[in-house]
């Protein structure tokens, strides 16, 4: 077993044909889903470890394997940094759907009393029908439970959201829901 410390984030450990044979049994059981082959991974690193200056220091490590043309492989250990997942998600928009102007004016101003005169909206109009568009930021439980008392239904649809946007009359976009109390 030959160890190259490539640097102090990298380090590749050369096995021959025979030290394969007596830590995985043959290359094809070294596999990612094998426990043996693991296991034998583990203490490769382990005597690695021992034998040079590498040190894991709670960073995650990345190992790729390479098979060589003698019959032996090259293992490849390198410390990638801890990155932070962080999930973006993009922000859905409800829909708010009425079948009379009273409903939607009754809405708007429990939405008001109950969200933030900062609430911004988009309003539709199809026929008797208006669609009241909100996006996720401005929901929260209150506003959420009063637009099943009031409206006729309620959606998380972005496919209905263009839809909406594309056939529907646009009455106002991005409008404070205290402007729609007012007009």
């Amino acid at each position: 077993m030959l160890y190259d410390l490539v640097d102090n984030r990298e380090l590749l450990v050369t096995l021959s044909a025979v030290e394969i044979c007596d830590y995985f049994g043959s290359f094809e059981d070294l596999r990612y889903d094998n426990k043996n082959a693991k296991a034998a991974l583990g203490s490769i690193l382990k005597q690695a470890l021992c034998e040079t200056d590498f040190n894991l220091s709670g960073e995650r490590l990345f190992i790729k394997v390479r098979q060589r043309s003698d019959g032996g492989c090259t293992i490849r250990f390198t410390i990638t940094p801890r990155k932070r997942r962080t999930l973006h998600h993009k922000k859905r928009i409800y829909i708010y759907e009425f079948l009379s102007c009273e409903d939607l004016l009754l809405t708007c101003e429990q939405i008001k009393k109950h969200g933030s005169d900062k609430t911004r909206v988009d309003l539709f109009r199809n026929g008797n029908a208006y669609r009241l568009l909100i996006n996720e930021e401005y929901i929260n439980r209150s506003v959420l439970a009063l637009g099943y008392e009031y409206c006729d239904g309620i959606y998380k649809d972005d496919t209905l959201v263009e839809k909406t946007k594309e056939y529907w009359q646009t009455i106002c976009t991005n409008t404070p829901i205290n402007k729609i109390i007012n007009s």
